[in-house]
């Protein structure tokens, strides 16, 4: 209690100095609200460990009071829901009323009282935020949105417009300079979507710090040192989960899912030219029924500040095949693709490998990415769900590295109660 006292005496001198200068040698007139926000905003940059945003404006009077005595005259509007002013002794009413006029009508005043504003709704919005678990999730980020009266301040001042009349790129920069400020103003506690999902994207992209660093220096992003952290962290809660389907793939409600691998080749120049980084990398596409949602990961990780992770790969059943043989496809000539459209997609995506396979010797079956989007505009728009398995640290050239693959696809289309593995 001694240091509490000693921190709110100390802003108290702080508060006097201030209004023995402006208010009583100067003559200006400030409300009691003004004068609190002051100690507060003092207290919460000196002395954060004992500042209370609950304290009272009566016993900061009561206090100026004692101090000042006489020197000071209290004006109690008539609404009462206004606070009181604060005024020198020695000015009558006539320039109490004219000092106080002047300062609310400057520009000054106003930017400071604007300022005032949006700082607090930015610190009221953070400490009322729900607290995130580590590391975060898509919906957790989704649901975290600035103050709307940052928002709407930014679009006025950007477009000079509200939001029912501003475009979809007005609308865009104000909500990201609105995290910007978000985090600057919180000294970067609080976590905004932006500066995650940029962050990690300049770093995936271009695999540079300094890059990162720079953004993140402007306000951007987060810093490189913090991305690596929460990528170690997505590491080790994709360990801890005991199971072959990545935690974001819905085992109820699955329309059709598809699985993907590929080779992860980094090519690091050794001097023999051994040695090498090959992989295999593998992603599940999985298509909900219409208004499902996709599950959260339920593993948390604590808060460590780790930013190494190590990972080894199991060892790999061996396989030996003692001929490669081919799949036979006959040949079919047909050269319109419109006369089977209908009737493949009555199919579902099945129905692609057979008419690109058969039918298409005239090149009039799209690819597989113009397939799924003329196949999903009839039923629905929905975003894919996608999850990443466990990497297989082995080339994907190997026969033992393929039959793992199809073992995982076998595994997950089980679990996903499909009759076809789709990759």
């Amino acid at each position: 209690m001694s240091e509490q006292s000693a921190a709110y005496e100390d802003a108290f001198r702080y508060l006097c100095e201030h209004i023995q200068q402006d208010i009583i040698m100067l003559g200006k007139v400030e409300r009691m609200s003004m004068l609190r926000d002051r100690l507060l905003q003092y207290m919460e940059n000196v002395h954060p460990d004992f500042y209370n945003p609950l304290y009272m404006s009566q016993k900061l009077k009561a206090r100026i009071v004692s101090q000042f005595g006489s020197r000071l005259t209290f004006w109690l509007p008539q609404q009462r829901c206004k606070s009181e002013l604060v005024f020198c002794s020695d000015l009558d009413i006539g320039e109490a009323v004219e000092a106080a006029f002047s300062v609310s009508s400057s520009d000054d005043y106003v930017l400071e009282k604007t300022a005032a504003i949006l700082n607090r709704d930015v610190k009221d919005a953070f400490s009322s935020a729900s607290s995130q678990q580590w590391p975060p999730t898509v919906s957790s980020l989704k649901a975290l949105h600035p103050p709307q009266s940052l928002t709407s301040f930014l679009l006025r001042l950007i477009a000079g417009k509200t939001a029912a009349n501003a475009s979809d790129k007005e609308i865009r920069i104000s909500r990201s300079l609105s995290e910007d400020v978000c985090t600057a103003v919180t000294r970067s506690q609080w976590i905004m979507p932006k500066h995650v999902l940029l962050g990690m994207s300049l770093r995936h992209l271009t695999g540079s710090a300094e890059i990162v660093t720079m953004i993140n220096r402007y306000g951007h992003c987060q810093s490189y040192s913090k991305l690596l952290e929460l990528e170690t962290a997505l590491a080790y809660q994709a360990q801890l989960e005991d199971n072959s389907l990545p935690s974001c793939i819905s085992p109820v409600n699955n329309l059709v899912t598809y699985m993907c691998f590929d080779n992860f080749d980094l090519l690091e120049e050794t001097a023999s030219g051994t040695g090498t980084t090959h992989s295999t990398h593998g992603i599940v596409v999985q298509e909900l029924e219409p208004g499902s949602q996709p599950p959260e990961a339920n593993v948390e990780i604590e808060k460590t500040g780790k930013r190494k992770f190590s990972y080894s790969c199991p060892a790999l059943t061996d396989v030996h095949i003692p001929g490669k043989v081919e799949p036979f496809t006959a040949s079919v000539s047909l050269t319109r693709y419109d006369s089977i459209h209908a009737v493949a997609l009555q199919h579902g995506a099945l129905a692609w490998s057979v008419c690109h396979g058969l039918y298409n010797t005239a090149s009039s079956v799209p690819d597989w990415t113009g397939w799924l989007s003329v196949a999903a505009s009839d039923r629905h728009e929905q975003l894919s769900n996608i999850g990443y398995l466990r990497p297989i640290m082995h080339p994907i050239t190997q026969v033992s590295t393929v039959h793992q693959c199809l073992q995982s696809a076998a595994e997950i289309s089980q679990r996903l109660q499909q009759s076809y593995i789709r990759l």
